[in-house]
């Protein structure tokens, strides 16, 4: 692997992690906002969002000329920030999660 290679790789994941963080408000956003009695309309709107966030990451990435090694480092920074949202979300409360 070249210096480049090795940044491309290091932009990825934390590209990955920034797109994670923003699905994870997007996603806390909606299920809060449904468990307080704002409806299913906004928790829909935001479900959308979140899903043309993931095609327009993907095709932005693969438009950038993303190979596999990019996308799993990409995949690698969102599940950090995705492991770190469900511990904080569980954080002091002792009740089960099935969620998790």
């Amino acid at each position: 692997m070249t210096a480049g290679m090795i940044w491309a790789v290091i932009a990825a994941g934390l590209g990955g992690a920034v797109f994670g963080a923003v699905y994870m408000s997007l996603l806390w956003a909606g299920a809060s906002g449904l468990s307080a009695g704002h409806g299913a309309a906004r928790f829909v709107l935001l479900a959308v969002a979140r899903g043309l966030l993931v095609v327009g990451a993907l095709g932005g990435a693969i438009a950038l000329g993303a190979g596999a090694i990019e996308l799993a480092a990409a995949v690698v920074g969102f599940v950090v920030v995705r492991v770190v949202a469900v511990r904080a979300a569980g954080a002091g409360e002792g009740t089960r999660r099935p969620w998790r």
